[in-house]
């Protein structure tokens, strides 16, 4: 039997002991025990290890049978070995969970670096509207000023042409006047006062 396959199995696939042992429902010491060859894993164990590393029964037992070309250790040097696996498992599992956090915190600011950057240009287009904006009303305030110029040009010029048009009517009507009869006499009548004279 070789445990040590069995225990280089469960640390290929990051489980510590203690999860193996949570996963098949069984006690961790279990777990050593097969590890340090000191128990053989029964066929219900076989199968459960099967489903839990995703392989097959066949494999899992040729894994267990196939003989350990590593020197047997004594107990204690097993335990020591053991507890530095379980250390360097720890330590995997807890680099790995550092980088995940620091991924998850990178693509967090980046998505907030964009959702600034879409804040940004929704900001620049505003004030670009905005602009556009003043623009246009310029372009009618001068457009009404220079109508109202226009029409207050327009309307001097027709005040000056009406003026300039009554004289001349006036003037040809006086013209037109005279003309007509040159020579008309205008008599005054006065009424006749009598006067008394007292004696």
């Amino acid at each position: 039997m070789s445990g040590r396959h069995l225990k280089k199995l469960r640390i290929a696939y990051g489980y510590s002991q203690a999860q193996v042992a949570s996963e098949l429902h069984i006690d961790r010491t279990k777990v050593s025990r097969w590890e340090n060859d000191i128990v053989i894993p029964d066929e219900e164990e076989i199968e459960e290890i099967a489903r839990l590393f995703s392989t097959t029964v066949d494999t899992v037992k040729v894994i267990i049978n196939e003989k350990s070309t590593d020197v047997p250790l004594r107990e204690s040097e097993s335990v020591i070995a053991e507890k530095i696996d379980e250390l360097h498992l720890t330590v995997s599992n807890e680099l790995n969970s550092a980088i995940a956090n620091q991924e998850k915190s990178i693509r967090q600011q980046g998505e907030q670096i964009e959702m600034q950057k879409e804040s940004l240009k929704q900001f620049s287009e505003q004030l670009q509207g905005e602009q556009r904006l003043k623009e246009k009303y310029r372009r009618e305030l001068k457009q009404s000023q220079d109508n109202y110029d226009r029409r207050f040009r327009n309307a001097v010029r027709c005040f000056i042409i009406t003026i300039i048009v009554l004289t001349l009517i006036l003037f040809m009507f006086m013209f037109f006047i005279n003309w007509a009869n040159p020579q008309a006499e205008y008599t005054v009548s006065v009424p006749a006062i009598e006067v008394k004279k007292d004696d």
